[in-house]
């Protein structure tokens, strides 16, 4: 197989922004053989001001926002006949250090089994603070959370790599076989919880996934979407927990949406967004949320999946 790379920029509505993401990726130590630009359906006239800013690479259009998970194949499937040996995944917000890509490709080739590597990622607005060294998945609760400590970037100094459950989605370095095995991104999801059940899916494959430190990246995650939050959750334990654990969750939740009545001067509000996506995971309904429920800014990434 070629030892090439190629690399996806998954944005929408951050011009011009998404230049820091850009110019860091075009600086790496070890550049991508090729880079492709996915604008989901910005609609801002963003994808022509990139594409002059950078004619020489590839923006594609995607007729529309159908979440992260539709982005990203997008990009890989646009990358797939090149024959590329990884593919690296980024969001429109997330900045590399220099040697990232390199140090990460390095990783990814030293050990065959490695599906999957990601960096150390950083707050964007506290740079030496951690956001996320992968994450765990406690098969008890099928909580997922991002691994925070140590919390400063400086103290991970000289720690080898380590082999997490899943990676936060703004920065994933896949290699190609286990894409082809594994398949694409499940895109019901449209926004958060798509990253853990995709690890979920690649780990039962016989892949391992890592969480390079050497390796520095640095993001912003948004808030959590009620709706999505809730939905999605319950959509991933049904995908991968056992059948007694979604029930659980179902239990919990009402009980959740019981204590808050009364209590909470903006539980009627919670409540509503709660219920809807409990109904909705009940009808089995995946994809974009209904109009009105859709998270408001312009990330396209899911960053924040850990339980409460």
């Amino acid at each position: 197989m070629s030892a090439t790379l190629g690399a996806v920029i998954l944005h929408y509505r951050r011009w011009p922004e998404v230049r820091e993401c850009i110019d860091a990726l075009l600086a790496q130590t070890r550049r991508p053989d090729e880079i492709v630009i996915v604008d989901n359906c910005s609609g801002d006239g963003s994808p022509d001001r990139i594409r002059s800013a950078y004619p020489e690479l590839t923006v594609v259009d995607a007729s529309a926002n159908a979440g992260y998970g539709a982005g990203v194949n997008l990009g890989v499937d646009r990358l797939r006949s090149s024959g590329h040996e990884a593919v690296l995944v980024l969001t429109h917000e997330c900045v590399l250090a220099h040697d990232a890509l390199e140090r990460m490709k390095a990783r990814l080739s030293q050990d065959a089994r490695l599906g999957a590597v990601g960096p150390l990622l950083g707050y964007r607005s506290k740079p030496n603070q951690v956001f996320s060294a992968g994450g765990t998945l406690e098969t008890r609760t099928w909580r997922g959370r991002h691994v925070h400590a140590p919390s400063a970037i400086r103290d991970w100094d000289g720690a080898a790599p380590r082999e997490v459950d899943w990676l936060d989605g703004a920065c994933l370095l896949l290699r190609s076989v286990a894409i082809d095995q594994v398949g694409p991104i499940d895109d019901g999801f449209f926004m958060y919880f798509e990253e853990l059940d995709y690890f979920c899916r690649m780990r039962r494959a016989g892949w391992r996934v890592e969480c390079v430190p050497s390796a520095h990246a640095w993001q912003e995650p948004g808030p959590r979407p009620t709706y999505l939050s809730t939905r999605n959750h319950l959509r991933f334990l049904a995908r991968n927990a056992p059948r007694r654990q979604v029930a659980r969750e179902v239990l919990r939740l009402l009980r959740r949406i019981g204590r808050r009545l009364g209590t909470d001067p903006d539980g009627a509000s919670r409540k509503r967004l709660e219920l809807t996506a409990l109904l909705h995971f009940l009808l089995a309904r995946s994809g974009p949320p209904p109009e009105g429920l859709r998270p408001t800014g312009s990330k396209p990434t899911s960053p924040v999946i850990d339980g409460n």
